[in-house]
Protein backbone atom coordinates (compact mmCIF):
# COMPACT_ATOMS: atom_id res chain seq x y z
CA UNK A 1 0.00 0.00 0.00
CA UNK A 2 2.90 2.38 1.19
CA UNK A 3 4.06 1.85 -2.56
CA UNK A 4 1.22 2.44 -4.19
CA UNK A 5 0.85 5.49 -2.73
CA UNK A 6 4.49 6.48 -3.47
CA UNK A 7 3.96 5.46 -6.93
CA UNK A 8 0.79 7.98 -7.09
CA UNK A 9 2.71 10.66 -5.82
CA UNK A 10 4.90 10.23 -8.55
CA UNK A 11 2.82 10.27 -11.24
CA UNK A 12 0.72 13.14 -9.65
CA UNK A 13 4.41 15.03 -9.93
CA UNK A 14 5.11 13.95 -13.67
CA UNK A 15 1.35 14.98 -14.81
CA UNK A 16 1.93 18.20 -12.72
CA UNK A 17 5.24 19.04 -14.44
CA UNK A 18 4.51 18.14 -17.47
CA UNK A 19 1.18 20.04 -17.61
CA UNK A 20 2.37 23.46 -16.18
CA UNK A 21 5.46 23.54 -18.26
CA UNK A 22 3.60 23.52 -21.15
CA UNK A 23 2.04 26.90 -20.23
CA UNK A 24 5.20 28.68 -20.95
CA UNK A 25 5.20 31.24 -22.90
CA UNK A 26 6.97 30.50 -25.61
CA UNK A 27 8.37 34.41 -26.73
CA UNK A 28 10.26 34.12 -22.80
CA UNK A 29 12.52 31.44 -25.02
CA UNK A 30 14.57 33.50 -28.41
CA UNK A 31 17.25 31.69 -29.19
CA UNK A 32 18.94 33.34 -32.10
CA UNK A 33 21.23 31.55 -34.40
CA UNK A 34 23.58 34.15 -36.53
CA UNK A 35 22.88 32.90 -39.52
CA UNK A 36 19.74 34.27 -39.04
CA UNK A 37 21.04 37.76 -39.11
CA UNK A 38 20.60 39.52 -42.50
CA UNK A 39 22.43 42.63 -42.20
CA UNK A 40 24.40 44.84 -39.92
CA UNK A 41 24.19 48.47 -39.54
CA UNK A 42 26.67 50.92 -37.97
CA UNK A 43 26.52 54.78 -38.44
CA UNK A 44 27.15 58.10 -37.12
CA UNK A 45 24.91 61.39 -36.65
CA UNK A 46 25.46 64.62 -35.15
CA UNK A 47 22.11 66.42 -35.03
CA UNK A 48 23.38 70.34 -34.76
CA UNK A 49 25.55 69.99 -37.91
CA UNK A 50 25.80 71.04 -41.25
CA UNK A 51 27.40 68.98 -44.16
CA UNK A 52 27.24 65.37 -44.47
CA UNK A 53 26.42 64.61 -41.17
CA UNK A 54 24.80 60.71 -41.11
CA UNK A 55 26.79 58.78 -42.08
CA UNK A 56 25.94 54.76 -42.43
CA UNK A 57 27.78 51.88 -43.24
CA UNK A 58 25.57 48.17 -43.98
CA UNK A 59 27.05 44.88 -44.18
CA UNK A 60 24.93 42.51 -46.02
CA UNK A 61 26.74 40.29 -48.84
CA UNK A 62 28.96 43.48 -49.49
CA UNK A 63 28.92 47.06 -47.86
CA UNK A 64 27.05 49.94 -48.59
CA UNK A 65 28.01 53.41 -47.66
CA UNK A 66 25.42 56.26 -47.27
CA UNK A 67 26.11 59.45 -46.27
CA UNK A 68 23.04 62.41 -46.35
CA UNK A 69 22.97 65.74 -44.95
CA UNK A 70 21.78 69.34 -45.30
CA UNK A 71 23.16 72.80 -45.70
CA UNK A 72 21.55 76.39 -45.39
CA UNK A 73 19.25 75.84 -48.35
CA UNK A 74 17.99 72.30 -47.32
CA UNK A 75 18.89 68.59 -47.69
CA UNK A 76 22.12 67.76 -49.69
CA UNK A 77 22.30 65.16 -52.45
CA UNK A 78 23.28 61.66 -50.85
CA UNK A 79 26.24 59.40 -51.56
CA UNK A 80 26.57 56.42 -52.08
CA UNK A 81 29.23 53.64 -52.39
CA UNK A 82 29.65 49.75 -52.60
CA UNK A 83 32.10 47.09 -51.60
CA UNK A 84 32.03 44.01 -53.45
CA UNK A 85 33.79 40.92 -51.05
CA UNK A 86 34.96 37.63 -52.60
CA UNK A 87 32.78 36.40 -49.76
CA UNK A 88 30.49 37.55 -47.38
CA UNK A 89 31.93 39.68 -44.72
CA UNK A 90 28.96 39.48 -42.34
CA UNK A 91 30.01 36.18 -40.54
CA UNK A 92 33.22 37.86 -39.57
CA UNK A 93 31.45 40.42 -38.20
CA UNK A 94 29.38 38.70 -36.18
CA UNK A 95 31.84 36.62 -34.72
CA UNK A 96 32.35 40.01 -33.19
CA UNK A 97 29.08 39.98 -31.72
CA UNK A 98 27.19 38.05 -28.43
CA UNK A 99 23.53 37.94 -29.89
CA UNK A 100 22.56 37.09 -26.36
CA UNK A 101 24.20 40.20 -24.76
CA UNK A 102 22.91 42.45 -27.65
CA UNK A 103 19.74 41.64 -27.65
CA UNK A 104 19.04 42.14 -24.32
CA UNK A 105 20.95 45.39 -24.41
CA UNK A 106 18.97 48.83 -23.79
CA UNK A 107 17.74 50.91 -27.00
CA UNK A 108 19.93 53.93 -26.37
CA UNK A 109 22.83 54.00 -24.10
CA UNK A 110 24.46 57.22 -21.96
CA UNK A 111 23.19 60.53 -23.79
CA UNK A 112 23.57 60.29 -27.77
CA UNK A 113 24.24 63.29 -29.62
CA UNK A 114 23.51 65.60 -26.75
CA UNK A 115 25.08 68.76 -26.49
CA UNK A 116 26.19 67.97 -30.62
CA UNK A 117 28.26 65.54 -29.09
CA UNK A 118 26.89 63.15 -31.98
CA UNK A 119 25.89 59.49 -31.65
CA UNK A 120 27.15 56.11 -33.06
CA UNK A 121 24.49 52.98 -33.70
CA UNK A 122 24.73 49.41 -34.24
CA UNK A 123 21.61 47.60 -35.64
CA UNK A 124 21.03 44.00 -36.47
CA UNK A 125 18.51 43.19 -39.24
CA UNK A 126 16.83 39.89 -38.26
CA UNK A 127 14.60 37.83 -40.80
CA UNK A 128 11.53 38.83 -38.36
CA UNK A 129 12.94 42.62 -36.95
CA UNK A 130 15.45 44.45 -36.25
CA UNK A 131 17.68 45.81 -32.72
CA UNK A 132 19.38 48.88 -32.73
CA UNK A 133 21.47 50.13 -29.83
CA UNK A 134 22.61 53.99 -29.99
CA UNK A 135 25.19 55.28 -27.78
CA UNK A 136 27.19 58.58 -27.40
CA UNK A 137 29.93 59.07 -30.22
CA UNK A 138 33.69 57.29 -29.35
CA UNK A 139 31.99 56.01 -26.71
CA UNK A 140 30.97 52.85 -27.30
CA UNK A 141 29.87 49.95 -24.35
CA UNK A 142 32.48 47.30 -23.50
CA UNK A 143 30.11 45.17 -25.18
CA UNK A 144 31.00 46.38 -28.44
CA UNK A 145 34.76 47.14 -28.30
CA UNK A 146 35.53 44.05 -30.63
CA UNK A 147 33.27 45.19 -33.28
CA UNK A 148 32.92 48.72 -33.19
CA UNK A 149 36.33 49.29 -34.45
CA UNK A 150 36.33 47.77 -37.37
CA UNK A 151 33.58 49.29 -38.67
CA UNK A 152 34.64 52.32 -37.76
CA UNK A 153 37.86 51.23 -40.03
CA UNK A 154 35.52 50.06 -42.82
CA UNK A 155 33.38 53.11 -42.63
CA UNK A 156 36.65 55.37 -43.03
CA UNK A 157 37.19 53.67 -46.44
CA UNK A 158 34.80 55.10 -47.41
CA UNK A 159 35.84 59.05 -47.08
CA UNK A 160 36.47 59.20 -51.04
CA UNK A 161 32.92 58.59 -51.64
CA UNK A 162 31.26 61.21 -53.70
CA UNK A 163 27.73 62.16 -54.74
CA UNK A 164 25.81 60.38 -57.36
Amino acid sequence: MKMMKSLNILLLTIFSIVLFSNFQCEEDIIILEKGEVTYISYGTSFGECLGYCVREVVVSGGAFFTKSGWDMDGPLPDSTCEIVFIRDPLPDYLDDIDLDIFLNMDETIGCPDCTDGGAEWLELGFEDGVKRVTFEYMNEPPEFKDIIPSLRQLMESFNDCRAE
